[in-house]
């Protein structure tokens, strides 16, 4: 009878646990999902063009958003495209390292800014003026030396139902950035049962 217990007490201790939540892997927005940042950028989001999200703003001009969180701009640098390749799905353990490029616009001298991802929450809810999100937070940790020398983390938090990026912040730790954080005002997502 001890010997029963014994095997029957792990199984129902077992059987009380929830698994982990599933990693988040990349995907595009919906197609016509809008978000309204603080800052007043408005993205709503058109179609996805392999690792990269394009999202028009309120003007109509698109904008390329790599792996839906990083405008493919100057100020953001180059190279993440490649660099975060086999980063996703975001699980608990997901690391990645590269060299980001940004290259100045005045004199066209080009910066190598060492950078590392990692995931802090697989879920983590999230509360914005847009609502509420149950995110996956992702952070990006850039370490350049001189002539550069700067040190700033930035942190995505990404909803898991509609991919949308709902929260950014920037937190500098040596030097300064132009990079600012964000965070949603609105967000609209498109019924999928409507054609």
């Amino acid at each position: 009878m001890r010997a029963l217990l014994l095997l029957i007490l792990p199984i129902a201790f077992l059987a009380g646990c929830t698994p982990p939540p599933p990693p988040w892997a990349f995907n595009c927005p919906a197609t016509n999902a809008l978000v309204r940042y603080d800052d007043g950028r408005t993205y709503r989001f058109v179609r996805r063009d392999g690792n990269a999200c394009i999202a028009k703003d309120a003007q109509e001009q698109e904008h390329r958003l790599v792996w839906g969180m990083i405008e493919e701009r100057g100020l953001e640098g180059r190279g993440h495209a490649e660099g975060l390749n086999g980063f996703f799905p975001a699980a608990a353990s997901a690391q990645s390292r590269y060299e980001a490029t940004v290259t100045s616009e005045g004199s066209g001298i080009r910066y190598a800014f060492p950078t590392m991802w990692r995931t802090v929450a697989v879920v983590e809810r999230v509360e914005t003026p847009a609502g509420n999100f149950q995110a996956t937070v992702l952070e990006r940790r850039v370490m350049a030396q001189a002539p550069n020398d700067q040190s700033f983390v930035i942190r995505y938090w990404i909803d898991r139902a509609s991919n949308l990026v709902v929260k950014r912040t920037v937190e500098i730790e040596r030097g300064s950035t132009l990079l600012r954080g964000y965070t949603a005002q609105a967000v609209e997502i498109p019924d999928p049962r409507r054609p």
